[in-house]
């Protein structure tokens, strides 16, 4: 179980439904099979979804995948 998930979490808001696995890594996050880079286009955007990671300097402690359906960006 090297590459286990350290958590899953599920979230929701009216049709709009977000699931997110961290896992022990190097840093590298992606939403919806992209790197974040191409799904967020603006660096205020990158910025808010890395947050609670630069606050607590894990940045390049874990890697996160993101599956996002309805909504928008």
């Amino acid at each position: 179980m090297a590459n286990a998930p350290l958590t899953q979490t599920t979230g929701r808001r009216k049709e709009a439904v977000a699931r997110a696995v961290l896992r022990a890594g190097s840093g590298k996050i992606v939403v919806n099979g992209k790197p974040i880079e191409a799904y967020f286009t603006t660096a205020t955007q990158r910025m808010v979804v890395t947050e609670a990671l630069r606050v607590t300097s894990r940045e390049t402690s874990y890697d996160i995948t993101a599956n996002i359906y309805g909504g928008g960006v």
